[in-house]
This record gives C-alpha cells, structure tokens and sequence, in this order.
C-alpha cells in the first residue's frame, strides 16, 4: 500500500479532510475574536 496510514488504520486524507471541515467553521469565530482572518 502507498498510502500512508496512522496507527489507527484511517487514511491521513481522512483525518486532513476533517481539519478543513473544522476551520472553515471556526474562521468566522477566529475573525470575530481576532478581526483577522484565520490563515490556511
């Protein structure tokens, strides 16, 4: 296999796919807080 797992057997696009998910929610958070946009 090519693709590089973590210990827990899951793709690392698996777990990369869900951090994008989770600052495109907390950008506006970080931009209300901070009045700058969270950088990517």
């Amino acid at each position: 296999a090519d693709e590089v797992y973590d210990p827990y057997g899951a793709p690392i696009t698996f777990f990369r796919s869900i951090g994008d998910e989770i600052n495109q929610a907390l950008d506006p958070v970080v931009t209300a807080l901070t009045g700058v946009r969270a950088p990517h």
